[in-house]
C-alpha cells in the first residue's frame, strides 16, 4: 500500500491532473475511477467523480493506493526433445512435410504478487518479445525460422522473426483478447514455429542436431499503463527456459544427392576430384547420422562397379572412380539402403587414350611434314668434308595420352 498526504489549502480549486504525479508501479490517477484500488480520507469535492474536471479541496486529506503485480512462470505444457527438420506448416502440411507442435509454453498470472493489496485489474499485454534460451546452438534465427505462432488457445498471433528473438507486437487486449489476462486469474500461451524448406546459411549440412532454446522474463512483456493495467513487477524474477536438450532439430534422410559431380577424365585414369554423395531429407538438410554405405554405379564400363562407399556425417566420398572405355555422356547413379539418388549425376566424358609423337633437334620442335632443313632444329648439318662424319641428336617425344610405339630402326630419309 502507498499513502500520500496532500494538506491542501482549503477551498483552492485544482485540476484533477495535478494529482497525477505517478512514479514506479502507483497506478495512479485510477483512484478517481477505481475505489477498490484507491481511495481518500477527508477528501471533499464538487461534481461528479468520472465528470467533473476539478476538485476543490474542503479538508486536508490522505490518499491510500493499492496495487498488485503480474508474473510469469512455466506452463503445463512439455516442450519436446525433438523438432522435426520438416515441420514447415503451422497446419495443411503436405507431405513429407509436417505441422508444427508446442515448441515452448509459459503461464502469465495476474496478480502474482498482492503482498502490498491487489489492484482489481486485469493484465493487459501488448508486446511480447520471446528471446534465445539457454543452450541455444542457431544463432540467427532468421536463417532457420519463418514462421511463429503465439497462442492462448483460442486466440493466435503471428510473430516477426528477428536474428536472436520473436517478437508479438500489437497484442489486442480487449475482452477475451490474446493479451488479457482477467484480473486475478492466470493464462497459459503456447508458441510454435515453423522451419524454411530452404534454410540459409551452412545450416541445410549442420542444422541436424541444433537445439532452438526459446526463455522469458518478467522484462520481455509491455503492458498497458498502470490506469488500466497490472504491471509486471520490476527485475527478470524466474527466468522460463524451454530447455537446452529440446527441440533440436531432427534431419532424418530420405534421398541421395550428388554434392561433387563426376567431371570428364581420361580413359584408366581416376576421377578428380572424388565423387561426394550427400543422404538428405526432402528439404536438402543432411542427416549427419546417416552411416547406410552408399553403392555407386556407372553407365559406362568403371572398374570395381558397383563403388561403395561409407558416409561420414551423412555425407559418402567416392574415391577411385575409373573408367576403361572411353566414350561420351555417361552418368552415375547411387543407392543406399531405401534410399537413392535423385536423378542421376551430371553427365561426363570419357577421353579416349591416343599418343601424339614430336620431334625435336636442339630443343627445337619439328613440325609434321617439315621439308626445310634449318640450323635452328639442326636439320640442316652444313659443310661435311667427303670421308668425315658429323653427328646430330634428335629427341622423339610422346605428347598424347597413351602409348606410343615406335618400330626399330628408325628410318631418316631425305638426305641431301
Amino acid at each position: 500500500m502507498v499513502r500520500v498526504t496532500y494538506a491542501a489549502t482549503i477551498g483552492l480549486y485544482i485540476l484533477k491532473a495535478s494529482f497525477n504525479f505517478q512514479a514506479g508501479n502507483y497506478h495512479w490517477p485510477n483512484w478517481f475511477y477505481n475505489t477498490n484500488y484507491c481511495h481518500s480520507n477527508g477528501l471533499k469535492y464538487f461534481g461528479g467523480i468520472t465528470t467533473t474536471t476539478e476538485l476543490q479541496i474542503m479538508d486536508p486529506f490522505t490518499i491510500f493506493c493499492f496495487f498488485s503485480y503480474s508474473g510469469v512462470t512455466a506452463g503445463a505444457g512439455v516442450e519436446p526433445a525433438t523438432l522435426p527438420s520438416t515441420t514447415t506448416a503451422l497446419s495443411g502440411a503436405v507431405l513429407p512435410q509436417t505441422d508444427a507442435i508446442l515448441n515452448f509454453d509459459f503461464t502469465v498470472t495476474d496478480d502474482a504478487n498482492t503482498t502490498s493489496g491487489n489492484d482489481a485489474l486485469p493484465t493487459l499485454i501488448s508486446q511480447i518479445v520471446i528471446p534465445q534460451g539457454a543452450g541455444n546452438d542457431v544463432a540467427n534465427w532468421t536463417q532457420a525460422i519463418i514462421g511463429a505462432q503465439l497462442s492462448d488457445g483460442t486466440n493466435t498471433l503471428t510473430g516477426t522473426i528477428n536474428t536472436n528473438n520473436l517478437t508479438f507486437p500489437s497484442i489486442p487486449t480487449g475482452s477475451v483478447a490474446l493479451g488479457e489476462v482477467t484480473d486475478g486469474n492466470n493464462k497459459t500461451y503456447t508458441l510454435k514455429i515453423t522451419l524454411k524448406t530452404a534454410l540459409g546459411g551452412a545450416l541445410p549440412t549442420t542444422i541436424d542436431g541444433l537445439n532452438l532454446a526459446f526463455k522469458i522474463d518478467r522484462t520481455n512483456f509491455t503492458t498497458a499503463s498502470s490506469a488500466s493495467s497490472t504491471q509486471f513487477e520490476s527485475g527478470t524474477g524466474t527466468v522460463v527456459e524451454s530447455g537446452s536438450t529440446n527441440n533440436a532439430v531432427a534431419v532424418v534422410a530420405t534421398k541421395l544427392n550428388f554434392v561433387v559431380q563426376p567431371t570428364n577424365v581420361n580413359q584408366n585414369a581416376t576421377m578428380s576430384p572424388s565423387v561426394t554423395i550427400s543422404a538428405n531429407d526432402p528439404n536438402n538438410n543432411r542427416d549427419l547420422g546417416y552411416v547406410t554405405a552408399v553403392s555407386v554405379s556407372s553407365t559406362g564400363t568403371m572398374t570395381g562397379s558397383p563403388i561403395s562407399a561409407t558416409p561420414v556425417a551423412g555425407l559418402a566420398t567416392v574415391g577411385a572412380i575409373v573408367h576403361t572405355v572411353a566414350g561420351t555422356g555417361f552418368v552415375l547413379t547411387g543407392t543406399s539402403g531405401a534410399l537413392t539418388a535423385t536423378g542421376n549425376s551430371s553427365a561426363f566424358n570419357v577421353v579416349a587414350l591416343t599418343p601424339e609423337i614430336n620431334m625435336q633437334g636442339n630443343a627445337a620442335n619439328i613440325l609434321d611434314g617439315d621439308i626445310t632443313p634449318t640450323t635452328t632444329d639442326h636439320t640442316d648439318f652444313g659443310s661435311v668434308a667427303w670421308g668425315n662424319t658429323f653427328d646430330r641428336t634428335f629427341t622423339i617425344q610422346n605428347t598424347g595420352s597413351g602409348t606410343l610405339t615406335i618400330s626399330l630402326p628408325v628410318v631418316v630419309s631425305g638426305f641431301n
